[in-house]
């Protein structure tokens, strides 16, 4: 969170992530990893090299998949996934750009959504501990992630629920920068 502002990149939550900050202000019960989108023309006036050079300081590792147009970053055993979105007649679509004609046509049809959503200045949630941006319109965005079956919760097969001390700490470590690292303001 601390780098993402301090470089002027948008990011808001998205997927998961978002569902659960909507739902529990926090990530859901059984989620992992947490789901940020990002916009193209924020982070790409940076280089893999830099950005990798910025998270560092803060102990997060970043990587790059040109094909499913995501960053991952990684602090210890918490991660989460940077979705790319660029602009495309004012609607934001998932760049796959590198993934090939099929991929690129799957995003263009099922991942995009209207720009209005991520007009800045982006309204914050809680989000376990911290405060993070999320789109306008609460929910909305979820209808273009998952047509037909947005507003549905449904838990993974074999799922345990984890505990809220674990969230407390999954969200400290990710967003906070983890117990070394207190925001300078959220």
């Amino acid at each position: 969170d601390q780098v993402f502002r301090r470089l002027g990149i948008v990011y808001f939550l998205t997927y998961g992530s978002l569902f659960g900050a909507l739902r529990y202000g926090g990530p859901l019960p059984w989620d992992t990893d947490a789901d940020v989108g990002v916009l193209k023309e924020s982070i790409e006036r940076y280089s893999l090299e830099q950005l990798q050079f910025e998270f560092k300081k803060y102990h997060v590792h970043v990587s790059l998949d040109v094909v499913k147009g995501t960053y991952h970053f990684r602090r210890g055993n918490v991660s989460s996934d940077g979705i790319i979105f660029k602009d495309l007649f004012h609607w934001k679509r998932r760049d796959a750009s590198d993934g090939g004609w099929l991929r690129s046509l799957k995003y263009l049809i099922h991942l995009g959504f209207p720009a209005r959503l991520v007009t800045l200045p982006l309204p914050q949630r809680k989000f376990g501990k911290a405060m993070v941006y999320v789109p306008h319109e609460g929910f909305e965005i979820m209808k273009y992630h998952f047509r037909g079956r947005w507003d549905t919760e449904s838990t993974p097969a074999n799922c345990r629920r984890i505990g809220l001390s674990y969230l407390h700490s999954f969200t400290a470590q990710l967003y906070d920068g983890g117990p070394r690292f207190k925001p300078e303001s959220v």
